[in-house]
């Protein structure tokens, strides 16, 4: 057995690749839904082992350590998708109108959460990597220097969520697979993850935040808007049947991979991510 990757006990707990409290609030404890992976897996339960990481994590970082983080992902997704409206009018999401006078620290805790999946995606990924930085973080650090996170609305998964609403329930989550590139220098990876009409993306590599401390100062964060001009219906031939495996390739992952539909237009995505919070963390 593996140590945890955060407080380096023994790891003995599977953490969900997607939030227990998303899945069953969503789909309830007896599911019906489909997880994309390699490939269409039907899903009945939200504890299928599909749906979490091994075991590289304790089960007192899990449950104990991390419990408030869990709890300030819980109340921005539900925010997020309760006020999207507003958020897609304004293109900012206000910290302080979701948590209150309590912002700041609910900011850092909800960064964390996103620390916590994304050091299980890399772990998960074998590709070596100093997490320390994001252990001491997520431990209580205020600074993470290795880390940042971009909020962002996609057009294309927002027409899908609401040309399926029409027939049937519809909720969206998404789980990237993760990009990794300049492995033999300084690794970087980067990811995201998609609850409904907000997506979060993360990046993780060495000083990648120049300016950490600025981050958890400021009440206001403006979110990506990313339209669907990128999206085209490949032709079918006349006696292909258009398979649930194609929809599914072509629409919902066509929208979440939006303008980057390969590895090297998601690295200089990603980098263009660093770039940007850095710029904008150092002039506020």
């Amino acid at each position: 057995m593996d140590n945890c990757w955060i407080c380096s006990n023994i790891a003995d707990s599977e953490e969900h690749k997607f939030k227990a409290s998303d899945l069953k609030r969503f789909h309830g404890k007896k599911m019906n839904a489909l997880y994309i992976s390699k490939k269409i897996i039907e899903l009945n339960s939200y504890k299928d082992k599909s749906l979490k990481f091994p075991k590289v994590i304790c089960t007192n970082c899990n449950n104990n350590l991390t419990r408030p983080h869990d709890d300030a992902y819980d109340k921005f997704v539900i925010f997020c998708f309760e006020n999207h409206e507003q958020i897609l009018k304004t293109q900012v999401i206000d910290f302080e109108e979701i948590y209150g006078e309590n912002w700041e620290l609910e900011k850092v805790n909800l960064y964390r959460y996103y620390a916590k999946h994304a050091g299980c995606k890399i772990v998960t990924s074998n590709i070596k990597a100093d997490l320390k930085n994001l252990s001491e973080f997520i431990k209580g650090n205020i600074q993470v220097t290795d880390f940042l996170v971009k909020f962002e609305r996609k057009a294309g998964v927002q027409a899908i969520m609401h040309a399926f609403n029409l027939a049937d329930k519809y909720n969206h989550l998404y789980n990237s697979e993760t990009t990794y590139w300049n492995i033999h220098i300084a690794p970087k990876f980067g990811g995201w993850l998609s609850n409904n009409y907000m997506t979060t993306n993360w990046v993780f590599g060495t000083n990648i935040n120049t300016n950490s401390k600025n981050i958890f100062k400021n009440k206001y964060e403006t979110i990506l808007l990313t339209d669907n001009h990128f999206f085209e219906i490949k032709e079918q031939e006349d006696d292909t049947e258009f398979s649930r495996i194609k929809f599914i390739d072509q629409y919902i992952i066509g929208f979440e991979n939006s303008h980057n539909k390969t590895t090297e237009l998601k690295v200089e995505y990603f980098e263009n991510l660093i770039l940007a919070n850095n710029t904008a963390h150092n002039n506020s």
